[in-house]
């Protein structure tokens, strides 16, 4: 299974001052199911533990480039379960981006991160967002990465969670998105960039 840090103090950091302040995506930062809002998107970090043939227990275990998914749950040592999937599989995968030493910290605040009881290097995620669809993001003080996943846009979030649709998906980088938007891009596995919008219940 996979561990997901636990340090939450918020989910991410947005573009612009005014909006820094009302939505924030959110980073991954230690070994728990929660999340750390930092950045444009989401990041979080979890832990993984063995399982099936697909399941991701170390970061050999997966390419650069390749997807997988995290449970929408946790054991009792806060671990979630990772696994392998096609990209284009159903609800949000996340792209293997990078490894980095255990402590050190992925490309950006952007990327979540998994880490790996017995393993020195810590696996680094990019969201795989797709236009059009809606996705739950953690962030609150007691949000995980157990919350992070697709969901229908009208849908009602979880506490301590927003909602956002992504309006624009571009290869090669940061996308230009209206001023109402949220830019994120990602350098890794190669460069991606999405344009977000916050979902507005009722």
């Amino acid at each position: 299974m996979a561990q997901a840090d636990s340090a939450y103090p918020h989910a991410m950091r947005l573009l612009h001052s005014d909006i820094r302040d009302r939505d924030r995506l959110v980073r991954s930062v230690l070994v728990a199911t929660t999340c750390v809002i930092f950045g444009v998107l989401t990041a979080c970090s979890a832990s993984v533990s063995i399982g099936n043939s697909d399941q991701i227990t170390k970061p050999d275990d997966i390419a650069v480039g390749e997807c997988l998914q995290v449970s929408d749950q946790v054991d009792e040592n806060g671990n979630v379960e990772a696994t392998k999937v096609d990209c284009n599989a159903d609800g949000l995968t996340f792209l293997a981006a990078t490894t980095v030493a255990q402590g050190a910290s992925c490309p950006t605040e952007n990327y979540s991160h998994l880490t790996f009881a017995g393993s020195t290097d810590t696996l680094c995620l990019t969201p795989n967002f797709a236009a059009g669809k809606c996705y739950q993001v953690p962030g609150g003080a007691n949000a995980s990465l157990v919350d992070y996943r697709e969901i229908a846009c009208d849908a009602a979030p979880s506490t301590d969670t927003v909602v956002y649709e992504v309006t624009k998906r571009t290869e090669g980088g940061e996308p230009a998105c209206d001023p109402n938007e949220l830019a994120a891009g990602f350098d890794l596995p190669s460069a991606v960039g999405f344009c977000l919008t916050k979902v507005t219940q009722g």
